[in-house]
């Protein structure tokens, strides 16, 4: 899956000289934390998150009322964006897993991304959150089943194998790596069609793999 699957390819954006005051009701409405600001045929020239927007405390903390509301007023996007090195962006066609490794190396949540310095889309963490979901077939009754195995060649295809002896295969699947210093990972798998007790009695026989935590979903 890659980012160009997963994105927002017309999301709202700003120019760098709108008021934040206007770029603010604009994510209300729309119900986003994250503005692309292009100019000059959709280049992209920064971001504005909620949080770019927040007024620094040290800009107003002399000024009277009246100042500060025309401080506020005239307050442009292009002075309260994300920009330069600090912005972080992303190429349609990476993948979902280098997007996800992206955000959380460089802790953001989204990335716009562009070709050629074009604004293309923009893709959040709940854009992946919400593809992780659909990965997993969250929405489908299954036996969900959690197997510590050996990270080695053959480990898969024999679960693959002792499950379809028993007329079951798998339908959804994913691993992590444990770090506990041993070559094991977690793997996950969802099998559909079967009872909780076949499972278990299947997967619990299978030499050197063991069952972390089965359940129904």
């Amino acid at each position: 899956m890659l980012v160009k699957d997963v994105m927002d390819g017309h999301p709202v954006t700003a120019t760098p000289d709108d008021p934040v005051a206007e770029v603010r009701r604009l994510m209300r409405a729309r119900h986003t934390a994250y503005v692309p600001v292009v100019e000059d045929g959709n280049i992209l020239k920064g971001l504005a998150t909620r949080h770019s927007l927040m007024i620094n405390p040290d800009l107003v903390g002399s000024h009277d009322i009246i100042t500060l509301s025309q401080f506020v007023a005239d307050l442009k996007i292009k002075k309260a964006m994300i920009k330069g090195p600090d912005l972080i962006a992303i190429h349609q066609d990476q993948t979902i897993e280098e997007a996800s490794k992206l955000m959380l190396d460089e802790e953001v949540g989204c990335l716009p991304v562009v070709e050629r310095d074009m604004l293309q889309g923009i893709v959040t963490r709940d854009d992946l959150l919400a593809q992780f979901t659909e990965m997993m077939y969250a929405d489908l009754p299954s036996v969900r089943v959690t197997i510590r195995m050996p990270m080695v060649k053959g480990e898969m295809v024999k679960l693959v194998n002792a499950l379809g002896r028993a007329g079951l295969g798998i339908f959804a699947s994913g691993s992590i790596r444990e770090h506990s210093g041993e070559e094991y990972c977690r793997m996950v798998v969802k099998i559909r069609n079967a009872s909780l007790d076949d499972v278990e009695g299947i997967v619990s026989n299978i030499p050197g793999q063991e069952i972390v935590d089965i359940r129904n979903m």
